[in-house]
């Protein structure tokens, strides 16, 4: 998958919060990560449910797209495909690591 060329640093501090919370929840409650997703589910940590949709948005906004992007994974998955698409027919210059 091609790596965002955008703001990475306000998808890092967000990624940053979200472990942070996620961390505090299974601490305090003495559970994993497939509880507390479990959990999550079913509507429990407001506060971890919203920072996944910020994290969500910051990503499809470090590629360029619109938030509401990072709500419909078909969208999503076709902006990704087209994106890998030019990438390897060359039409677009990617070092994501350079």
């Amino acid at each position: 998958c091609p790596w965002p060329s955008g703001d990475l640093d306000a998808v890092a501090g967000i990624a940053s919060d979200l472990d942070d919370a996620r961390r505090r929840i299974c601490r305090e409650q003495l559970i994993g990560l497939t509880t507390l997703y479990n959990q999550l589910d079913e509507g429990a940590w407001k506060d971890l449910r919203d920072l996944h949709v910020e994290l969500d948005e910051a990503v499809a906004e470090a590629y360029g797209w619109p938030k509401h992007v990072a709500h419909d994974p078909v969208a999503s998955n076709r902006r990704l495909l087209e994106l890998n698409r030019a990438i390897a027919a060359g039409e677009i210059d990617y070092r994501p690591f350079a």
